[in-house]
């Protein structure tokens, strides 16, 4: 490998990844090519975020081993009806 451009992919004044173009020529890569990966890091970095806010929105919905999601267990009042 002898040439490479890479893009932070920002977000909100956030880096949430990275684009890594590369290239075994010697000086591939120009203003032009940064230029042009700026056209594609700006919506990457989107959908980057949006992927990381999904993974995190699953984790603290997923149910916990004591039932339904609830801090209480598997109903919202925290007492199972059926029980005495």
């Amino acid at each position: 490998m002898h040439s490479v451009v890479s893009l932070p992919l920002v977000v909100a004044d956030q880096v949430v990844g990275a684009i890594n173009v590369y290239a075994h020529d010697k000086q591939v890569f120009d203003d032009r090519a940064s230029e042009v990966g700026e056209v594609f890091a700006i919506p990457a970095a989107v959908a980057a975020q949006n992927g990381q806010v999904l993974a995190q929105t699953r984790r603290i919905a997923r149910p916990t081993a004591g039932g339904g999601g609830h801090p209480g267990g598997g109903r919202a009042g925290g007492r199972d009806p059926d029980q005495p």
